[in-house]
Formats: C-alpha cells, structure tokens, sequence
C-alpha cells in the first residue's frame, strides 16, 4: 500500500495534508515501512524495516535479518543502494554480540569476553580491562606511593619508596598480583640513592605482589635511608 496524499479532512494529524508530489510512505505485503522511496535496498533480506530516503545524500536503515544460524538486529547508515559504503552497528541475539562495521567492514566486536578488532573471535584476543589508578602505603620502614596503568593483563606501575626508618628489603606493594608460574617481574631503579650499590634491581616473584630490592647475584639488598625510584612492566593474571 502506498500513500501519496492524504486528504486533511480524512487526516487526524493536521501535519500532513493533501499537498504530495511522490510516494512519502510505503508499508509492503511483508509489513516494513518504507520511508522516502518506494523499494528495499538491493542485497538485505528484510523482516521488518523503518527506512528513509537514502539517495546521493545518504539515509538510516533500521532492520532486522535472519541469518541460518542467528538473527540480527542492525541500524545501517548507507549512501545510494549500492553496497560497499555502509556504516553498521549490528547485534547478534543468536550469540549475543554487537559488531561496528565501517565501509562495509566489520571493525570492532563486544561479546562475553571483551574487546575484539576486526573479524577476530578468539577469547585470548579480546582486552577485558582498563584501569588507571594511584597507590601508597608502608612496608618494611619503606614509604611508598605510585601510579599504574593496566591494559589487559599488562601492569605498567611507576613509584618511589622513601626509606627513613629500617633495612627493609620489601619496598613497595603493588596494585594487582604478579601472574603465578612467572619466575620473576622486575626492573633496574631509575634512580637510586637508598643504596650505594648500583648493581641492584626490582623484583616481584610468582603469583606475589611485593615488590623486593635484589643485587644481582640474586641476594636480597638492605635498604638505608633515601629513595628509589622505579618504572617497570609486569604481567598480572
């Protein structure tokens, strides 16, 4: 059924009135509405359809599609019918994830395990986490505070420990536990004036979340009063 005036008369919205040049609405056998042009776009298997002119200025397709699998749900920004051009925002009721497509391409994808780019799927590829934070506190005489940025399981953390009070080994704890089975995570400090020995490092062990001051023949260093400072990558689980 195509409607291309409707007398005002016959109108109870008085906004459209008897004054149509072209089909404004068309409603088809299969019960899509079909604004601003008279057929469905070529190449999309349509249930049910809100559509509005799309000619050289482009148009919003809102739809719905039955796969063999799964079916969709997608709100498309296309230009002219030919395909190729589409922007897509797409969700999948059949295992529950929503795609974003430019240019007909699909280039990121939210499902159950995270962030996925491009077609990927794989769950060990998805980036379940961000966070950015600050942290502080005591350990061993060893004052300490610091900042973190984590991306997935990659923990970058940047702090100093002010030592005034012990020999502690034990300089700082950190934001989240190193991965259990790593043998070790650690750093050489980027500045260090709570040892004279020069020839030491940062340590987290195993599955731990203190950070430990070590010489390089593997012994535990004591701290004297200064500070250290230190920027190191490790990997959480």
């Amino acid at each position: 059924m195509a409607n291309t005036k409707i007398p005002i008369e016959l109108s109870s919205t008085p906004s459209i009135v008897d004054n149509g040049d072209a089909t404004a609405i068309t409603i088809d056998s299969s019960e899509r509405v079909i604004v601003g042009q008279t057929a469905i776009a070529t190449g999309f298997e349509n249930f049910a359809q809100l559509e509005t002119s799309h000619a050289s200025a482009g148009g919003l397709v809102i739809n719905t599609q039955t796969a063999s699998t799964s079916n969709y749900g997608r709100l498309i920004f296309t230009k002219g019918n030919a395909s190729g051009n589409e922007g897509l925002i797409r969700y999948n009721t059949g295992d529950y994830h929503m795609s974003f497509w430019t240019a007909a391409t699909q280039r990121l994808r939210l499902d159950s395990d995270g962030l996925k780019f491009g077609s990927d799927t794989a769950a060990a590829n998805a980036l379940d986490d961000y966070e950015e934070g600050t942290f502080s506190g005591t350990t061993d005489g060893s004052a300490y505070s610091g900042t973190y940025t984590k991306i997935g399981r990659i923990c970058h953390v940047s702090f100093e420990s002010d030592n005034s009070s012990s020999t502690g080994v034990s300089i700082a704890v950190m934001p989240f536990s190193a991965k259990a089975g790593t043998p070790v995570n650690g750093s050489q400090p980027t500045f260090n004036t709570s040892n004279t020995n020069d020839n030491v490092y940062v340590a987290i062990y195993n599955g731990g979340s203190t950070a430990y001051i070590y010489s390089r023949t593997g012994s535990t260093q004591s701290v004297t009063t200064g500070s250290i400072f230190v920027n190191f990558v490790y990997e959480t689980d």
